[in-house]
């Protein structure tokens, strides 16, 4: 019998299942508590996120300032809670402030707590606190309370430190666009050599490198008077080129202001001065301050366009002056502002008199004119000229030019780059001090400036000198400046530098010109001022000017004030207002405009006078009396065109307009060479064409039929807009003389709209007549007219006959 096997039982038992589900159990814990772990994990993440982004959007918001004074408002905040996904996110703001004292070499920073202690800080002598030379380090700190309600510090906390400076929003956008690892590429600007222009005379400022002014030279026209040149900094090329460094476009002009139409709105403002900081001319700031004054609405349209933002601008209260704030006028230690009474006295302005004369300087600055900082002329001097007989005989001599630019730049080391006094701190203002008379004297001699002493002038009709006059103008060095310069000056030194190497470094940040001013120059004696004067010196007006010859500095013999025996002497003067007046276009009206230039205080106390003077003395060899020559006037009183008459005639050597001389603004002053005789005065440039002006389309011009019948009327398109312009057409109506001679009316030339001339006929004429000439206006206004055939219509131009 075969044995039967048993099977072997499986399966789990009760225990085994009771350990398998205490296992499980555990695992399915631990993995519950990871999700709960990992979900309070990425709540966290998640406010944390949201905090930094709080933290980073309250410091943009911080930097959100347009100008310095929004700046100034960036302070602490909050804590201010913002919500954001059911969580409230609790944001403070600290903020510590640092500003540079410039009183030290070594930049040291001073901490204050708020804006009302940085006043106290700005008052205080000892720190020479530098507006918008500080910086702010902002802290901005983010709370928020877990899932619990609770808040655990450093846990949910987040803080973002970060600095907020102040930087012009025009420099900061300009930065942006540079490329942080490569010198960024700029077009280079080719000029012509300033040099080639007569009258010019460059500064070397090393590095084959110069400086110059252009001649300035007034701008009249319809909208008033303005005086404008460039002061470029360059490398000379060849070809008369040169590669231009910088150009400072320079307009000064001179208004009449008035305090009644200073702005009435609250939020109206002005802009305080631009200046130089050692690089370049800053974009000005806008004033705390409502503008003082606006321009004479009566003066408008006679005067520079520019002239509103002159008077709303050139303003120095005194919050500005007790705060070593940057100035328009920081030459004088209060800005006040003068009007002339009745009688011409000058007085301060106040609120019963609310009109007063400004003269201001205007530098391009990113495009726009502005007010600049006033000019200072701290050096003022005749040059030799060539008066050679060529044809720039009136432009300074090669020596005389050599022997300037070399005490140009003694003049500047002993001002500011080596200065005697070498215990004064090299950014103290005594930078700003002019050097002594007795050291200019010194350097004149040094440099022979005022060689020749004496010129002669022959006793002859022909006979001339030329004369010349320079400006050397140094702007107020303001807190940047002086650190450039003394920045230059200690790395040059830590370097080892030579004293020309110092040299170099100074005067590429030390902002001065030299400047042609001739014919700004005030020179006297004048034609027929007075019989003692032997000699009388041009002093014209530049509506008279053509070409390149000066119209002023001409010294020229007065023939018939000479007696006869021995030799005479004589003496020419030049004079400059040191200011922005001295360089603004002088009339009859262009009198001081405060109490430095007029000599005198409001009450009529004398004060130090601030003009430039300088003379030229002169040898009239011995000779006997010359008697037949002379010279007369001729007034046009009632001319009032915009085209200047020009005289010539027989025995007549000159004739030029003398602006501003004489009881009449139409004046001339004419040289004869004969007088006691008759004298033939031609008479011509006196008609003249207006401006074209376009009428616009949509204007009806009545058409002519080729068969002369029945006109028709076209209607101008686009293509066909008319112009008008007004033909002047004067008449010489009569003439008299206050002298003995009997005028009678010639013949009439060429009877022409512009080409006429007509000549007057006097039939005596002895030194010192006053001709007058009569003038009848007669005005026609022209256009386009039209002709019709057909189905075309023909526009033709009309012109003044």
């Amino acid at each position: 019998m075969t044995p039967v096997k048993s099977r072997a039982v499986r399966g789990f038992s009760l225990i085994e299942v009771l350990i398998a589900v205490v296992i499980m159990s555990i695992g399915l814990l631990a993995l519950a508590s990871l999700q709960l772990s990992l979900v309070r994990s990425s709540g966290h993440t998640k406010a944390q996120s949201v905090a930094m982004g709080l933290a980073k959007e309250q410091i943009e918001n911080l930097r959100a300032f347009t100008d310095y004074a929004g700046y100034r408002d960036v302070d602490a905040a909050g804590p201010v809670t913002v919500t954001v996904g059911g969580i409230g996110f609790e944001v403070t703001t600290s903020v510590t402030r640092y500003v540079y004292d410039a009183d030290d070499i070594t930049p040291v920073f001073v901490t204050y707590d708020n804006n009302a202690e940085l006043a106290t800080l700005q008052a205080d002598t000892a720190i020479e606190y530098v507006s918008g030379r500080d910086f702010k380090q902002v802290s901005v700190m983010v709370t928020w309370d877990d899932a619990t309600g609770t808040t655990t510090t450093g846990v949910n906390t987040v803080t973002l430190d970060d600095v907020v400076d102040w930087l012009d929003p025009a420099d900061t956008a300009s930065l942006a666009k540079k490329s942080a690892s490569a010198t960024p590429r700029t077009a280079e600007i080719i000029i012509t050599d300033p040099s080639s222009e007569a009258g010019v005379i460059p500064i070397a400022i090393g590095d084959d490198t110069d400086t110059a002014a252009t001649n300035p030279r007034p701008e009249v026209n319809s909208s008033g008077t303005e005086t404008r040149f460039d002061i470029l900094t360059y490398s000379a090329l060849s070809g008369g080129t040169a590669l231009a460094q910088s150009r400072v476009e320079t307009n000064v002009i001179r208004c009449t202001c008035d305090t009644a139409e200073k702005p009435t709105a609250t939020d109206a403002r002005g802009y305080r001065p631009t200046y130089f900081n050692g690089v370049r001319y800053v974009a000005p700031t806008l004033t705390t301050y409502v503008p003082p004054a606006g321009q004479d609405a009566s003066t408008a349209g006679n005067e520079s366009p520019f002239c509103d933002e002159c008077c709303r601008d050139h303003n120095d209260p005194a919050s500005v002056i007790t705060a070593k704030k940057p100035r328009f006028d920081p030459w004088r230690s209060a800005h006040d502002h003068y009007y002339r009474d009745v009688d011409g006295v000058l007085q301060k302005t106040d609120n019963t008199n609310t009109g007063y004369d400004e003269a201001c300087r205007l530098i391009r600055v990113d495009g726009i004119f502005r007010v600049a900082a006033d000019f200072n002329n701290e050096y003022f001097n005749l040059l030799e000229t060539k008066n050679d007989g060529s044809t720039t005989e009136y432009v300074p001599s090669g020596t005389a030019t050599d022997n300037y630019v070399a005490m140009v730049l003694d003049y500047l080391d002993q001002k500011v780059i080596t200065p005697a006094d070498t215990s004064t701190d090299p950014t103290a203002s005594a930078y700003n001090n002019e050097v002594s008379e007795t050291d200019i004297a010194t350097l004149e001699s040094t440099h022979s400036i005022n060689d020749p002493v004496s010129l002669e002038l022959q006793r002859s009709a022909d006979s001339y000198k030329w004369l010349h006059t320079r400006g050397l103008y140094i702007d107020y060095l303001e807190a940047e400046a002086l650190e450039a310069i003394s920045t230059a000056k200690s790395d040059c030194e830590d370097l080892g530098c030579s004293a020309a190497e110092k040299e170099v470094a100074v005067l590429r940040v030390l902002p001065f010109t030299s400047i042609n001013v001739t014919e700004l120059s005030e020179w006297t004696p004048l034609v027929n001022q007075s019989n003692a004067d032997y000699i009388s010196v041009t002093n014209d007006g530049f509506s008279t000017q053509s070409g390149d010859e000066p119209v002023r500095g001409k010294a020229v013999p007065q023939l018939d004030h000479l007696p006869a025996g021995d030799a005479l002497a004589a003496v020419a003067t030049a004079s400059l207002r040191k200011s922005n007046s001295g360089l603004a276009l002088k009339n009859t009206n262009a009198k001081a405009i405060d109490e430095d230039e007029d000599g005198v205080d409001g009450n009529g106390a004398p004060v130090t006078t601030e003009d430039d003077e300088d003379t030229q003395a002169f040898t009239i060899p011995a000779g006997g009396v010359v008697d037949n020559s002379g010279a007369f006037s001729v007034t046009i009183p009632t001319y009032d065109g915009s085209k200047i008459p020009s005289f010539s005639g027989t025995n007549v050597t000159n004739c030029t307009f003398a602006e501003g001389q004489g009881n009449n603004p139409g004046s001339y002053g004419c040289s004869v060479s004969e007088t006691g005789t008759a004298v033939v005065l031609n008479v011509t440039s006196y008609n003249y064409k207006s401006s074209t002006e376009t009428k616009g389309t949509g204007r009806a011009l009545t058409c002519t039929l080729a068969d002369g019948t029945s006109p028709v009327t076209y209607i101008t398109t686009n293509a066909n807009n008319p112009k008008l312009f007004t033909c002047y057409n004067y008449t010489v109506t009569g003439a008299s003389s206050s002298g003995s001679g009997v005028a009678t009316l010639g013949s009439v030339v060429d009877d022409t709209l512009l080409g006429e001339s007509t000549s007057v006929n006097f039939s005596l004429v002895n030194d010192g007549d006053v001709l007058t000439l009569d003038f009848a206006a007669g005005t026609t206004s022209y256009g386009y007219t039209c002709t019709y055939s057909g189905s075309t219509y023909t526009i033709q131009s009309a012109n003044c006959p």
